[in-house]
């Protein structure tokens, strides 16, 4: 939740018009379950996670923020945002 709680107002507002895609792993065990609720109870929000921590370690991290304009960032790292 450390995380999530820094940019959930955020992620709130753009979800009302905007379109919200998170994949996430159990690799670790450091996906908390608290964070994925509030992720399901966004609207226009497409959550998957893979629950195979055998075969997918997904570690880095990708954000994409796109503009009504059509122009977007994209940061591509593996720092978390807590």
């Amino acid at each position: 939740m450390s995380g999530i709680s820094l940019i959930l107002g955020p992620l709130r507002e753009f979800c009302e018009n905007g379109r919200l895609r998170v994949i996430t792993t159990a690799y670790l065990g450091y996906t908390e379950y608290e964070a994925l609720h509030e992720l399901f109870r966004l609207p226009n929000t497409e959550v998957r996670m893979e629950l195979e921590a055998d075969r997918s370690r997904i570690h880095a991290k990708s954000f994409i923020f796109g503009r009504e304009d059509g122009r977007g960032t994209a940061f591509v790292g593996s720092a978390n945002l807590s």
